[in-house]
């Protein structure tokens, strides 16, 4: 690359690393908001800083004019992206940072990291998700936030995160800027439209510089858009045909090794870049030099493992607040549970409520260390444990966490992060990525009771799954107990109650509505959701707690060297905003979503073929009878597992574990109907079981 080249290439990336706030409200940290790199118009001559100026000053909205024809196609491909079906209106740039400058010549990439909203109609069954957390109600609500709603699917294949490693679900939420590309979510609502919902989504690309093919007197000119490596071509995203971002191959930065391994480093060597902050958990070493392989599994979030050392869950959709699955982590690793890996390294930026939402204003380090609040003190926990402050990370001291946070991450309510002698600005952290141990010798549940269920496995006898069911009851239960010692409790009472099961029958409506052969049974499930009411109406309470949120088969993993058990993926159900999924949530609500998982791999060994037998017809329904055994027994040992480690049987709740399941149930029908018609049966049956004569006997 000759001198005019790579002064321009060197200028504009030199810009971007500027970190100013761009006058459309999102954070620039990087040239590629100022124009091409290889742009060489801005790099000389009388004009030239007017030129750039001008370029800065389009900042966000010239970024998002070259990339939105491309993301428009790119993104529903996606099977992370949430918004499939339905069009997208426009985009919004939260933030950009620069991981990795592009020094150009086709011999060095570059890694772009972006926020970005992106502005969609509603669904007409947004409704329709699992009642969970939703109205759990004013007592919950005050303490610490919400678990999830729990809406995957029980088979630990269709729905999100169920991966068997350590992938997961997304979070839910939108936390955009200004500076969008399309419409407006308001201007649909003034006009009469259907009401537009929005949605933050994380980017990571990678940047392919053009290459010379000609020279000049000047030297080398870059006219030919480089080409990506055989390797690579399943992950392009496009070539911007205008603005800054013209001559310029863009990809997915997770499948190029050479990318994967610097977001590593980035997590091994903690500090800033830009808005974004890389952490690591005191104490905690990283190797390096660890190959990385992105894991193609992921429903809701992308992963990579790192030598079967670690796995990077890079979350999708954002939303304000710190993610469950890092929260959670953190609590029961400092509380010295060791049935969740524990968060090794994670990254994260911080957005101010109030301004628009998601505007990215700074991200440097100032008198308290990383900008982002931080004054809540040592560990500060009320007598309601904070309210989203120490409360997700186990209280940690200023002395253990360095000069970030005293509260652990800065968790919604922390405040500070202006500069000395400044009136302190609240804080909101978006978790983006976790670091976790990969437990490479453990099998996922969903696929260990597919093995029991087809022989592969060498199980003989229906106890070889009975005594594994039974050891994941006490899992769960052991990790119950750790998160009730470690994060706020309360009582759910009549009024939560109450909004809880009529939240639950607007989803029966609902998914009714949309699947007719759900009607016939709207009657009797709506009695089971009138029981849990009537209990409540008594003056009945349950107590209530962080659970997972999201549990069944494909959330636990089992070791092949011990049998041990171990849970992952907190982050619950993606479709929950973050305040419902941190809430607090009855213990049975996590059983449910397990008792519901038993059935569902009894039920997809029926239906599939994957008992591996073939059998005479006369004898297809005495297997029928043995799987419906399986399940039965499985969800029996897996309550007496959780019986004897906790002291609470759920079957003696028999009311409110019918009213989850049913819960749950309804979502499925809503979800097999919308993707999978040929597997409707598979939920129906268990509501048909639910809304039978001998209902209330849950096992």
């Amino acid at each position: 690359m000759n001198e005019v080249a790579a002064g321009a290439c060197g200028e504009k990336w030199a810009a971007m690393r500027t970190g100013a706030t761009q006058p459309d409200g999102a954070q620039a940290d990087g040239a590629l908001l100022a124009g091409s790199p290889l742009d060489g118009s801005l790099a000389s001559g009388p004009d030239s800083g007017r030129k750039r100026a001008a370029v800065e000053a389009s900042g966000g909205k010239a970024l998002l004019a070259s990339l939105a024809p491309l993301l428009t196609e790119w993104l529903p491909r996606q099977r992370w992206f949430a918004g499939k079906g339905r069009p997208i209106g426009g985009f919004t740039l939260v933030s950009a940072a620069e991981l990795l400058p592009c020094t150009g010549g086709g011999s060095t990439v570059g890694l772009l990291h972006l926020l970005v909203r992106v502005h969609q109609p509603e669904s007409a069954t947004d409704d329709a998700q699992p009642a969970g957390a939703a109205a759990a109600g004013d007592g919950a609500s005050a303490v610490s936030g919400a678990a999830d709603d729990g809406g995957a699917m029980a088979d630990g294949r269709a729905a999100d995160g169920a991966t068997g490693t350590a992938g997961a679900t997304g979070a839910t939420g939108a936390t955009g800027a200004t500076g969008a590309t399309g419409a407006k979510p308001s201007s649909a609502t003034r006009t009469g439209q259907p009401p537009e919902s929005s949605d933050c989504y994380q980017l990571l690309l990678g940047v392919l510089p053009p290459v010379p093919n000609r020279t000049t007197s000047r030297g080398p000119v870059m006219e030919v858009t480089a080409v990506l490596p055989p390797r690579l071509a399943h992950a392009l995203v496009g070539r911007p045909a205008s603005g800054p971002l013209r001559g310029l191959v863009l990809y997915e930065a997770l499948a190029d090794p050479r990318l994967a391994t610097l977001l590593l480093e980035r997590l091994r060597m903690p500090g800033t870049f830009g808005p974004l902050r890389f952490l690591r958990e005191p104490g905690a070493t990283i190797a390096s030099g660890l190959a990385p392989r992105p894991l193609a599994t992921e429903q809701s979030n992308s992963s990579v493992v790192y030598g079967d050392a670690y796995i990077l869950k890079v979350f999708r959709r954002i939303a304000p607040g710190i993610n469950p699955d890092l929260e959670v982590a953190l609590a029961l690793a400092r509380a010295g549970c060791r049935r969740v890996p524990a968060p090794t390294a994670w990254f994260e930026t911080t957005t101010t409520p109030g301004a628009p939402s998601g505007t990215q204003h700074g991200g440097r380090p100032t008198a308290t260390g990383h900008g982002a609040g931080s004054a809540m003190g040592d560990g500060a926990r009320s007598t309601e444990h904070g309210a989203g402050s120490a409360t997700g990370h186990g209280a940690r001291s200023a002395k253990e966490h360095g000069a970030w946070s005293a509260t652990g991450h800065g968790a919604g309510s922390a405040t500070g992060g202006g500069t000395a002698g400044s009136l302190p600005v609240a804080r909101e952290t978006l978790t983006l990525g976790l670091l976790q141990p990969y437990l490479a010798d453990s099998t996922d549940g969903w696929q260990y009771a597919l093995d029991h269920l087809t022989g592969a496995a060498g199980f003989a006898r229906v106890t070889d799954f009975t005594e594994a069911a039974h050891a994941l009851g006490q899992a769960t239960a052991e990790v119950h107990l750790a998160l009730a010692r470690s994060l706020p409790t309360t009582a759910l009472r009549r009024p939560q109650i109450e909004r809880l099961t009529t939240a639950m029958s607007r989803r029966l409506d609902v998914v009714a509505g949309a699947v007719p052969a759900l009607r016939p049974y709207r009657g009797a499930l709506r009695a089971a959701f009138a029981d849990l009411a009537s209990l409540g109406a008594t003056g009945r309470c349950w107590p209530a707690q962080r659970v997972h949120g999201d549990l069944h088969l494909g959330q636990v993993l089992r070791s092949a060297r011990d049998g041990r058990w171990t849970l992952i993926d907190f982050e619950g159900e993606p479709a929950s905003p973050l305040a419902e999924r941190r809430r607090p949530q009855p213990v049975v609500r996590d059983v449910a979503g397990m008792l519901r998982s038993f059935d569902y791999a009894a039920a997809v060994a029926t239906r599939s073929g994957r008992n591996g037998r073939s059998h005479p017809a006369g004898r297809a329904e005495d297997e029928a009878a043995r799987l419906r055994e399986w399940a039965r027994s499985a969800r029996a040992a897996y309550c007496a597992g959780y019986a004897a480690t906790s002291g609470y049987d759920p079957r003696n709740d028999p009311e409110l574990l019918r009213a989850y399941e049913t819960d749950k149930a309804v979502y499925e029908v809503l979800y097999e109907a919308r993707h999978r018609p040929d597997w409707l049966p598979v939920p129906l049956s268990a509501i048909q079981r639910l809304a039978g004569p001998h209902a209330r006997s849950t096992t």
